[in-house]
């Protein structure tokens, strides 16, 4: 955890909305790679679609707009002397180094990004605990050291959420009940695995420490007066419904194996705030590890999954999740909201180094 001091010299915390560009880099590694195929590409940007989608929240303090600059392929490991192992923050660091050396020196496009996403689907493990699926550096961002994240590549919705979590970390941000006082296993930054709506929210803790982060000198990278300077990264498409494309079926066949499938029992409206599995055909008990179904999914005759909710295809905004339900982020969380057994303690965030490597402390 994070024993940071207090930056006495930080600009005034943000008031109004205004527009944030975050340019990221998205190195695929070699496991990822055999899975995908030729559709690595393809999948990576539909991820994004949905991590994108989820920052444009209306509840946060800024406009913040999320574009890809590159997605670095790995398809052979000969390819790049990056090492990995199953030991997050191992390489975690590994990765930080090699992401420097590589695209500040050897690459000829030179591309700027403000952060790089490691995508990998090596289950790794943080103390022994393989149900972790990411880490960062908290309060990484623009730091050229410590601007990265891995994120495991264990299913579609895993993913989305895992980068949008990362980046979250990345940001300042902190899990939900760690040294603040919103509900863990609820919103978006929780530690935990979360099912329903929820998983789609950010809670006011999460809000308030993005304002603290974009008013100190630790988001210099993320002004858009710079940023318009700079080589555009793509927009993403945050309204992308990829469950259309990698269906129930192929989100249980990611986490479960090729014979997995959707299990055929599960109320499809529900299946929106929880998808459950069946192994394969011989074993029909339904599993599940506890998180939504991919946006876009199928639910029934012309409808589809929407921030857990089995809507008409007619709708597709998701933006202004204030308006779209009744939902007070002071509500306590109510039986079934979270799976106990599914998951724990999936994510992880490292502080960020208050120095950099002269001794010079660094503005939070």
């Amino acid at each position: 955890m994070s024993n940071q001091p207090q930056n006495n010299n930080s600009r005034q915390i943000v008031s109004s909305r205004r527009p944030i560009s975050l340019d990221l880099l998205v190195v695929v590694d070699t496991s990822s790679y055999r899975y995908h195929g030729d559709d690595t590409e393809h999948y990576i940007m539909n991820m994004l679609n949905v991590a994108a989608s989820l920052w444009q929240s209306s509840s946060l303090p800024a406009d913040v707009r999320v574009r890809i600059v590159k997605i670095h392929v790995l398809k052979e490991k000969h390819q790049s002397d990056l090492e990995l192992t199953d030991h997050a923050n191992w390489s975690l660091m590994k990765f930080c180094q090699w992401q420097r050396q590589y695209f500040m020196t050897r690459d000829k496009e030179r591309v700027h990004f403000d952060a790089a996403i490691l995508v990998t689907r090596i289950d790794i493990q943080i103390g022994g605990n393989y149900d972790a699926t990411g880490i960062a550096y908290n309060q990484g961002m623009c730091d050229l050291e410590y601007h990265c994240a891995i994120c495991e590549d264990k299913s579609p919705m895993i993913l989305s959420h895992t980068i949008t979590h990362e980046i979250g970390h990345l940001l300042g941000m902190r899990h939900d009940g760690n040294q603040n006082t919103c509900p863990d296993r609820v919103f978006i930054m929780s530690g935990y695995a979360t099912r329903g709506h929820q998983t789609f929210i950010w809670s006011t803790c999460s809000q308030k420490a993005l304002a603290e982060f974009l008013s100190s000198n630790r988001a210099r990278c993320l002004d858009d007066a710079l940023s318009a300077s700079r080589t555009p990264g793509v927009a993403l498409d945050t309204n992308a419904m990829p469950g259309r494309i990698y269906d129930a079926d192929y989100q249980c066949q990611m986490i479960y194996g090729a014979t997995a499938k959707a299990c055929k029992e599960q109320n499809k409206t529900k299946m929106c705030g929880m998808l459950k599995c069946q192994k394969d055909e011989k074993r029909s008990e339904c599993v599940t590890d506890g998180r939504p179904a991919l946006q876009g999914t199928s639910c029934g005759s012309l409808k589809w999954c929407l921030r857990a909710f089995c809507v008409q295809r007619t709708i597709r905004s998701h933006h202004d999740d204030d308006t779209a339900i009744a939902y007070r982020q002071n509500d306590q969380p109510t039986d079934g909201q979270y799976c106990n057994e599914c998951s724990t303690f999936p994510y992880m965030d490292t502080p960020a180094p208050t120095t950099n490597q002269d001794g010079v402390p660094l503005e939070l």
